[in-house]
């Protein structure tokens, strides 16, 4: 009797403590433009250049882009193709009207329209994504001087990398849908053993 109860117990303080690591660790969701959200920079009278050197952004952050869809999109660019507005080669394509990308690496990332005409009027923002840590954030996006830099810094860790790829909802198991923002998507796969076990 001892031992069943102990057990029930245990369960219990680990389901506890797996959801109270799960909110204390959450990422934040950026909604990018706020409230004017993903539109051509004069329509939402929004500079994202602005926006984005507002915030830190760290591994388990989001990004919830909200847009018109079938006449708006979003790309994940490589430097060169954020600083030439270049849409040929995305590394990442989201054209749903209401997109989650989850930041699930440090470094930098690059967001251009879809729309060639919107990018060169700036519609784009390029991010630092610093690495998870109980301290403050670092940097922000970056500065005009400093694109060479933006390559060379990549990804931490010994593996330079100039092209992080973030993690769209989509891709992500459809059990992860009804979890609301701030999102942990480690809790995904913890909580289900944690309440199996």
């Amino acid at each position: 009797m001892f031992f069943v109860a102990s057990t029930g117990s245990l369960l219990a303080s680990i389901t506890v403590l797996a959801v109270f690591a799960a909110i204390v660790s959450a990422g934040i969701q950026h909604n990018v433009g706020d409230k004017a959200g993903w539109k051509l920079p004069s329509l939402a009278k929004i500079n994202y250049t602005d926006w984005a050197s507002q915030y830190s952004f760290q591994v388990e952050d989001t990004l919830h882009f909200r847009y018109d869809q079938g006449t708006e999109s979003v790309l994940q660019v490589s430097l060169a193709d954020y600083v030439s507005c270049s849409n040929s080669k995305p590394l990442a394509t989201y054209d749903d009207g209401d997109t989650v990308v989850y930041l699930l690496r440090d470094g930098w990332y690059w967001f251009i329209s879809g729309v060639p005409s919107h990018c060169n009027l700036g519609q784009k923002f390029s991010i630092r994504v610093q690495p998870l840590s109980h301290g403050s954030y670092q940097d922000h996006a970056p500065s005009a001087a400093e694109p060479s830099t933006a390559t060379a810094q990549g990804f931490s860790g010994g593996s330079r990398r100039e092209n992080p790829v973030a993690i769209p909802v989509s891709a992500l198991p459809s059990s992860s849908a009804g979890f609301a923002t701030p999102v942990f998507p480690a809790l995904v796969y913890v909580l289900p053993i944690v309440l199996v076990a």
